[in-house]
């Protein structure tokens, strides 16, 4: 493709100008892609359905309630916010290990495995507490 006095290969990069207008597109072949991946891992999703069920098994409602109680001091007359959502997840994930590392374990799962999918689980119930504390 000529360009000016510029000649560029389309394998390297295609440009696109028109010469009634100022805007020139330009965009990366393949052979200057930072991505590698070709194909994607296929998801398991009979594993995926195993995280989900022993997430709902270690989240139970007296447990996620106990640890909201516990980040937001809520005893000490403390205010339930936003922003111990953090707190309250990291003191979810240690209580999890603490009692109920055994129930991952005989799923054939690690922590690590396990705990995105309570965390989704623990941040919707907490905005829902937040939404009912505040309403």
């Amino acid at each position: 493709m000529n360009v000016g006095n510029i000649t560029l290969s389309i394998d390297e990069l295609n440009e696109v100008a028109s010469t009634s207008t100022m805007y020139v597109f330009k965009c990366k072949g393949e052979k200057h892609s930072n991505s590698k991946v070709k194909t994607l891992k296929p998801v398991d999703e009979e594993e995926e359905q195993k995280k989900q069920e022993v997430a709902q098994k270690v989240t139970p409602a007296w447990r996620l309630e106990q640890m909201f109680d516990e980040a937001n001091d809520v005893i000490n007359g403390g205010e339930p916010t936003i922003k111990n959502m953090g707190v309250f997840l990291k003191l979810l994930n240690q209580d999890i290990l603490k009692e109920d590392s055994d129930i991952i374990g005989d799923a054939g799962l690690e922590p690590k495995q396990v705990f995105g999918k309570v965390a989704q689980i623990a941040k919707v119930w907490y905005n829902d507490q937040l939404n009912k504390s505040i309403f």
